[in-house]
């Protein structure tokens, strides 16, 4: 359910203009008229809220300036279209950092379902109509906090469920795999057992620490984080069968399975002396539960997929030719910087970017626009250059990979600042803004006073958000 705009949003936004599709503002922004938009979303039964004043957009979309850098006749040019786009994306990342910053927690629902694009009451003058717009999150308390059933006391977890219905395609591969607590079947050893307090009293229960090797075709130390929970069953029996749950994170790292060092839950001293006894024992077919940690990087992955969605204007066919060709461009991008090594940054960029290239059909510039509208070429093209850094800067959100990612694996955060991880994300999403702003600008002496007019509105919408 779409949220009303704060308080603050609303001194310069409409209420009747509260909510507008991510998918149908893209539209708009590469080129696409009122009625194509009004046709295609229409029939998807995306505008029936009756918060969105269609009369009043209607007027807005048509009757007033809609670009600035549009010739005479009408034609878009990439090059602002782009910048648009990324205005859009740079308000979103900076709405994902404040979340991150203001809660410690993640978000876990970066998709166009949750984003709301608003619009301004009135409309600016000095402005083109298609510029004027912010982002709201529309459910920014979506990832909710965990505690399994069970969990010993003194052991930290820091576990959030994601939203239910979240579209995969913007799902972390973590989210995806590993739905919370699912049950994979393992091998496990025990390689030290320790009991917590030396207690003779046959009546009250003892916990004890334990290190257990886990082995299993999907137990290795290079897929789990130190930020992951497990919850192992070990079924011994002793006239009577017993199960004995042991709760643990990974350590450290070894070439076979992980290794996880946790507590048993409170068991009596007759249990713990049968365990003590079987601990040289391999316990095959023990039952694994897995809590995987979704936290930042999730976000970021999300982040990286809205990023290729918003700029590419994938739909239908598109997006899923898209989605299928990821894992492959992906690992690919692991490859090479393997092959690169660190210490060679213009010879990485060079196989990067030699890449994209080889995947044109699926990063063409053509995507900014929507279908049908025609380019303009010359000053308002789209350099390689810029293309191959909003291409990558997506990709770096989305990939694991030491020496090019972000992130390097689902657990890579602060636990105490994971807002850290986003700044670096958003120093790079103004990094790239600005090289936008020069090629969109440069050397157009009549647009002086419309980048002073852009710094006013920029400045005016961080007071209010």
């Amino acid at each position: 359910m779409m949220s009303q705009p704060t308080p603050q949003i609303e001194k310069i936004y409409s209420s009747s203009l509260s909510w507008f599709p991510w998918e149908a503002f893209c539209d708009l922004l590469g080129g696409a008229s009122w009625p194509d938009v009004c046709a295609n979303w229409t029939e998807e039964e995306v505008f029936t809220d009756a918060r969105v004043d269609l009369p009043s957009l209607a007027t807005r979309f048509t009757k007033y300036s809609q670009f600035q850098f549009a010739d005479s006749e009408g034609v878009v040019a990439p090059l602002e279209t782009l910048w648009l786009k990324w205005r859009l994306l740079a308000t979103v990342s900076g709405a994902v950092l404040r979340i991150h910053s203001e809660t410690q927690r993640p978000l876990l629902s970066v998709q166009p379902d949750n984003l709301c694009i608003l619009f301004p009451e009135n409309i600016d003058p000095l402005l083109p109509s298609r510029w004027q717009f912010t982002v709201q999150i529309a459910d920014s308390n979506s990832a909710v906090p965990v505690v399994p059933d069970g969990l010993p006391s003194g052991l930290d977890v820091m576990l959030f469920r994601p939203t239910a219905g979240m579209e995969e395609s913007f799902q972390s591969p973590e989210i995806r795999y590993w739905p919370l607590g699912q049950s994979e079947v393992s091998t496990v050893l025990i390689r030290s057992l320790e009991q917590i307090r030396h207690n003779t009293s046959l009546s009250e229960p003892v916990q004890g620490i334990v290190r257990l090797h886990i082995l299993g075709d999907k137990f290795s130390a290079t897929e789990f984080s130190d930020q992951d929970m497990f919850r192992v069953t070990l079924s011994m029996t002793n006239g009577n069968t017993t199960s004995i749950a042991v709760w643990g994170k990974k350590v450290g790292s070894v070439e076979r399975g992980l290794i996880i060092d946790g507590k048993t839950e409170p068991i009596d001293m007759r249990t713990w002396e049968c365990l003590q006894s079987l601990q040289h024992d391999v316990w095959n077919q023990t039952r694994t539960l897995v809590y995987r940690s979704f936290h930042v990087p999730s976000d970021l992955y999300s982040l990286g997929m809205l990023s290729l969605h918003t700029v590419l204007r994938t739909r239908g066919q598109e997006k899923q030719r898209l989605v299928s060709l990821l894992p492959k461009v992906m690992e690919a991008i692991q490859k090479i910087v393997k092959s690169v090594g660190p210490g060679n940054p213009e010879l990485l960029h060079a196989r990067l970017c030699s890449l994209l290239k080889e995947y044109g059909g699926v990063f063409s510039k053509r995507a900014l626009l929507y279908p049908g509208v025609s380019a303009q070429a010359g000053a308002m093209k789209v350099s390689d250059d810029v293309w191959d850094k909003v291409l990558l800067f997506a990709l770096r959100l989305m990939t694991r990979v030491p020496g090019f990612s972000f992130c390097h694996h689902a657990g890579d955060y602060i636990k105490n600042q994971p807002h850290c991880l986003m700044e670096d994300v958003m120093s790079e999403v103004m990094s790239i803004g600005e090289d936008l702003n020069k090629e969109l600008f440069k050397s157009q002496q009549r647009n002086r006073e419309i980048l002073s007019v852009c710094q006013q509105l920029r400045e005016e919408r961080a007071r209010v958000n």
